[in-house]
């Protein structure tokens, strides 16, 4: 028999999400979903519906088709193009952007450090206006451009902040 999933209530308390099933679990499609006390917990394909992954930082379109939006950064690897297959999907009709996996953003929650990475991107990929050709260390504020889309890379956990 499997095992019944966590419920939203008995993990957190007082940050049950705004938006639930009727057995409050999260909803099966991926997303963003904001909880009653203002933090955000982020669904992934590939996961059971009660996982949460925490926040470590986000991307914000600050120039081309998505601009003014904000895509969540986790733990870990977070691939990044244009399919919903992608940790971080960037689907604003932007084509110089690859459909799978154009590069990732990692971070490592041992060391607190991000990174940026080129993958399979037909287009380069850009880091402060210079091409990414080997994997980059990434700072609070750094520009990062994908086909037309600019991004603003924001990091949540440092030196100051990390997830216990």
């Amino acid at each position: 028999m499997p095992k019944k999933p966590q419920t939203f209530s008995a993990m957190f308390e007082s940050s049950k999400p705004e938006i639930v099933n009727e057995d409050d679990t999260l909803p099966l499609e991926e997303g963003n979903y904001p909880t009653t006390d203002g933090k955000t917990i982020v669904a992934m394909k590939g996961f059971e519906k009660t996982t949460i992954e925490p926040v470590v930082g986000w991307l914000v379109v600050i120039n081309g088709e998505g601009k003014g939006n904000s895509i969540p950064i986790i733990a870990g690897i977070n691939s990044i193009g244009r399919g919903n297959n992608n940790r971080v999907v960037l689907n604003f009709n932007d084509n110089g952007i690859s459909n799978n996996n154009h590069c990732c953003i990692i971070y490592d929650p041992k060391t607190h450090d991000y990174f940026l990475k080129h993958e399979d991107g037909k287009n380069l990929s850009y880091l402060n206006d210079k091409a990414v050709l080997t994997i980059e260390k990434l700072t609070n504020y750094n520009k990062i451009q994908l086909g037309d889309t600019h991004l603003l890379f924001i990091a949540l956990c440092g030196e100051l902040f990390q997830w216990e």
